[in-house]
Order: C-alpha cells, then structure tokens, then sequence
C-alpha cells in the first residue's frame, strides 16, 4: 500500500495528474478505495510527504547537482531571479529540475497551458 500510495502522490507535483484524487481513479492496480488512500496520506509524517513531494520533482540528487555545477553556472541559470548565488545552493539550481516544458508537454492531452509565469524570486536557505 505504501508505495502504491508514492506512486500516485508522486503523479501530482510533475503534473502528470492534478490531483491525488485523480491519479487514484485513473490507477488500475489501486489496491484499495480511495478513502482508505485518503487515510493513508494523512497517517503519513508531513516531512516525509513533503520529501516525496519535492523530490518528484528533481532530474538530479543534491550531492551530483553540487559535482556537476559551479557558482558562475547558477549565476547564468538566475540570471534575472533576485536570489542568493552561491556554493550552498548549487544544488537548487534550475537544471538540477526537470524541464517544466516537457513536464507540459507530456500531459498536453490533459491540461490546456494558458499563461506562462517567469520567476522574479526564489527564497532558499
């Protein structure tokens, strides 16, 4: 049930479903009712969602974001986004994300894109 559980939370934050709700009816092999997934997210410790959240998220762990890129790289990567540029948050660095238009692209048949946001800001640390 756990990773049944993953796997459909983990559908939401790459945009593949909109909502839990959703990734539950549209999975076939959901081993239970939705309630009882309802029960199981809400049984499981904030952090450890959130963890499950953001890292659905990444193209690369923190430690290979860090070997692979350098200050001047995070520099060029924010160039327009007022935020801290420096060593300790390398590994936030936009490519160490997947690619928010090929997320798009893959469920194009699902969401219709009509307004694009560019970042002004990011608070990290």
């Amino acid at each position: 049930m756990f990773s049944t559980t993953v796997e459909i939370m983990s559908l939401v934050p790459v945009g593949l479903r909109p909502s839990v709700h959703a990734a539950a009816k549209a999975s076939p092999a959901l081993p239970v009712s939705i309630t009882a997934l309802y029960d199981k997210i809400g049984r499981t410790e904030p952090g450890l969602v959130r963890g499950l959240v953001q890292g659905s998220a990444r193209r690369l762990g923190p430690v290979e974001a860090k070997r692979r890129f350098t200050v001047a790289d995070q520099v060029h990567a924010t160039e327009g986004v007022e935020c801290r540029k420096d060593a300790a948050v390398i590994d936030e660095i936009p490519m160490a994300y997947k690619d928010i238009d090929a997320v798009m692209a893959a469920q194009a048949d699902l969401v219709e894109v009509v307004h694009t946001l560019r970042q002004v800001v990011c608070v990290k640390g």
